[in-house]
């Protein structure tokens, strides 16, 4: 009963890439726990993470209020990231459809598989909305691959 030692937290950033299947807790307007599932996100090592979200979402309304939050990643183990989210843009330029990029500065990630427990394989997921909007998947990726270029170079960052 081994558990996985936690990666180096550039490393588990590097790894999330805009399609990974992670789970996102904020707390709610009544200090309440609001857990969303997100796919629409990429690592900006050695501590950043970006998302995009539906604007009018819950989660940007959360941020808003509380920033502190909780990012699940299912990696080697499953993986939990705790950080300050901030609304980066409200609305992010250049994409069909009204998303808001969060910005989430990781101060630490933990192991939170259970003693024993060993992840086999990642979560699985298929997206089923229509043949007319699966463009909008790589062109989330480049957004945030442009997105997290321009953090790199005015952060100073490799």
């Amino acid at each position: 009963m081994v558990r996985h030692a936690v990666p180096d937290l550039a490393a588990v950033l590097g790894h999330l890439t805009a399609e990974a299947l992670s789970l996102v807790a904020t707390t709610d307007d009544r200090g309440h726990p609001n857990v969303v599932a997100v796919s629409w996100l990429r690592g900006s090592p050695p501590d950043h993470l970006d998302l995009l979200v539906g604007w009018r979402s819950r989660l940007v309304q959360n941020i808003q209020r509380v920033p502190e939050v909780s990012v699940v990643v299912f990696q080697q183990s499953v993986l939990t990231l705790h950080g300050r989210a901030h609304v980066q843009e409200r609305l992010a330029q250049g994409l069909p459809i009204p998303l808001s990029l969060v910005r989430v500065t990781v101060d630490a990630v933990r192991d939170s598989m259970f003693t024993g427990g060993q992840l086999t394989a990642s979560p699985h997921y298929v997206k089923d909305y229509p043949a007319k909007l699966r463009h909008l998947d790589d062109q989330v990726a480049e957004y945030l691959a442009q997105h997290q270029m321009a953090a790199v170079g005015a952060d100073g960052h490799s």
